[in-house]
């Protein structure tokens, strides 16, 4: 698993990090927010090479707590490895469209 950083980087650095440290492995994604039941649902819909792909997730305070999903959450993947961003990026390069069942 890769390290994630969650916060703002001037554009003039971020661009030069995916010109210079990415090569072609940068995943393109507008990320959208949708409030539900008192959870706030990130909603990742992905451009170029993983272009069709939308994943929605929620950050849960507790492991095992009880979530209502909003009628728009299709399948449940949280623990598919198809579903995790490398795994579909490699198969989208070797194969095409991921398929998502």
């Amino acid at each position: 698993m890769r390290p994630e950083f969650e916060y703002e980087i001037p554009v003039d650095d971020a661009e030069e990090m995916l010109r210079t440290m990415c090569h072609d492995r940068h995943l393109e994604k507008d990320r959208h927010y949708a409030p539900h039941n008192g959870f706030v649902w990130e909603i990742d819909v992905y451009d170029g090479i993983l272009k069709g792909v939308v994943i929605a997730e929620i950050e849960l305070d507790e492991e095992d707590r009880k979530l209502e999903l909003p009628d728009w959450v299709g399948k449940e993947v949280t623990n598919d490895p198809r579903y995790s961003k490398i795994n579909m990026e490699m198969n989208r390069r070797r194969k095409g469209p991921v398929k998502c069942d």
